[in-house]
């Protein structure tokens, strides 16, 4: 399961490699937002590096990035946070720290271990190395891509930032991706690398790459295995409990307040239900909903069902409610901070409530990434019926065919969906957009099906990126876990969260 719940208001990092101290600091001004608490910059004639610090761990000076290794040979900027820095502590002993934080922690282990430090870091982080005696600067990121990393490269010239407009203080093309376009129209979101830009990229989750004398190697550190399938449910009850009590344990570390975003959901109300087992004191959660007139029950029910746990669990509760008013105002807003291409009618909202809660606490766990690992959409529950439905001979399928299913989904297109084989199409056929529906809107050269098609097959056609499983619902949850999860809802998480 995910090791991380968390989405605070957390750092920006910024560099590139020549020295230009004026350009950096327009660097720095545009991911200001990232980090009020300080800000820093290193420079050399073959790099210039800056940070927005946010302090969660250690807020003293001690923690100013970037931050030089004990013999100064390493230089880091690090955004995110690393939950078993402690355990790692305690073997490298004989490294001779200075401070309590984690970013140390992982200037250590890079020193100590190399790339293989990715291995052993239970955490969220985006970061880069810059080694002065190699001149090679190595950047990583998490494996579930919770903390954002794009770079420029275009052959020659290499930059990195936590936000595009980062970026784009460089004087460089400015020229549209227009595949990424196309299939940002059926996604509703870009997938890594992509971005709209060309030559513009995420580091994909799980990734690391080494620059030197502008030549770029990337590869992978990390990728989900498939396990042998237990059927003892006292067993997985017990295991899932513990491994999930732990997770959310390790999310509680921080020097700063920290609450809840409780939507009312079950991944929400576990959390909090493990949260008010763990600290003593009453967890400060946060809610929202819409101030509307007509169809409240409709449209705030789950805010409803949210005051309801909050009180179940006695927890210091914060209401927002967001009206038509608000979101016209705060849309620039949305806009600006959302800096990537993502279509999702909950920004707004989650901007509201993130700058309702910044007032309150510096960090919020939330609960993304459930319904991903514990099935919980009606297209796997759907897709899992399909599957049996398949084994049904073809003549005999349309007398059997239930009206619970039919009420999910039209008959018309349960008869589609059967006769898809391969998941990597009963994929699209879930989450793409219609092509009826496109096609009325966009131009010929943002109308090109093929394109994400094409995307896709690659995508889950190569060994390296995936250990695809056989089960097809279980690749849609995989799919999920590796595209929407991280390139939509935890994407909307950490920029929302910057309000």
């Amino acid at each position: 399961m995910i090791g991380k719940f968390k989405i605070g208001f957390m750092c920006g990092i910024n560099g590139f490699l020549f020295k230009d101290e004026a350009l950096l600091d327009k660097m720095l001004q545009k991911t200001a937002h990232r980090g009020p608490d300080d800000q820093g910059t290193f420079f050399d004639d073959k790099i210039s590096i800056g940070h927005n610090r946010l302090s969660i761990i250690d807020p003293s000076s001690a923690g100013h990035q970037p931050m030089e290794s004990s013999d100064e040979n390493l230089v880091i900027t690090y955004n995110g946070e690393l939950y078993n820095f402690k355990e790692l502590k305690r073997e490298l002993s004989d490294y001779n720290f200075k401070t309590k934080t984690d970013t140390e922690v992982i200037l250590a282990s890079y020193q100590k271990w190399g790339k293989e430090c990715l291995k052993k870091f239970n955490g969220i982080f985006a970061f880069a190395i810059w080694d002065k005696k190699k001149e090679e600067l190595f950047l990583a990121r998490d494996q579930f891509g919770v903390k954002p990393l794009y770079y420029y490269f275009d052959g020659e010239k290499f930059i990195f930032s936590s936000e595009i407009k980062g970026i784009l203080c460089h004087s460089i093309t400015r020229e549209l991706d227009k595949d990424a376009i196309n299939i940002f129209f059926r996604f509703l979101y870009i997938p890594e690398p992509k971005t709209p830009w060309k030559n513009i990229f995420k580091l994909p989750s799980s990734h690391c790459v080494i620059v030197k004398d502008s030549n770029l190697s990337i590869w992978r550190y990390w990728q989900i295995e498939e396990f042998d399938t237990l059927f003892d449910k006292e067993e997985i009850k017990e295991r899932v409990k513990g491994a999930f009590k732990k997770s959310v344990e390790r999310q509680l570390i921080s020097d700063k307040p920290l609450g809840l975003y409780l939507s009312g959901g079950i991944d929400s109300t576990a959390l909090l239900g493990v949260m008010s087992e763990l600290r003593e004191k009453p967890v400060q959660t946060f809610s929202v909903g819409f101030d509307v007139d007509i169809q409240k029950e409709k449209y705030n029910a789950d805010f409803d069902i949210a005051k309801n746990t909050a009180k179940h669990f006695s927890s210091e509760h914060h209401e927002v409610l967001v009206s038509a008013t608000d979101v016209q105002n705060n849309f620039e807003s949305v806009v600006l901070h959302a800096d990537d291409l993502v279509c999702n009618h909950t920004q707004p909202t989650m901007h509201a409530l993130a700058k309702f809660a910044k007032q309150k606490v510096d960090v919020v766990l939330t609960g993304d990434g459930g319904d991903e690992i514990f099935a919980g959409y009606d297209r796997y529950y759907l897709n899992a019926m399909l599957d049996k439905m398949q084994m049904i001979p073809r003549f005999a399928r349309k007398n059997i065919i239930t009206k619970s299913l039919l009420s999910v989904i039209n008959k018309k297109d349960i008869y589609h969906k059967l006769n898809i084989e391969r998941p990597v199409d009963r994929f699209e056929e879930f989450m793409l957009q219609k092509e009826d529906m496109i096609s009325r809107f966009l131009n010929p050269e943002f109308n090109q099906n093929s394109v994400t098609h094409d995307f896709l097959d690659k995508k889950f056609s190569n060994p390296s990126n995936f250990v695809l499983p056989k089960d097809s619902t279980k690749f849609l949850m995989y799919s999920d876990l590796c595209g929407w999860l991280l390139d939509d809802a935890l994407n909307r998480g950490d920029r929302m969260s910057m309000a």
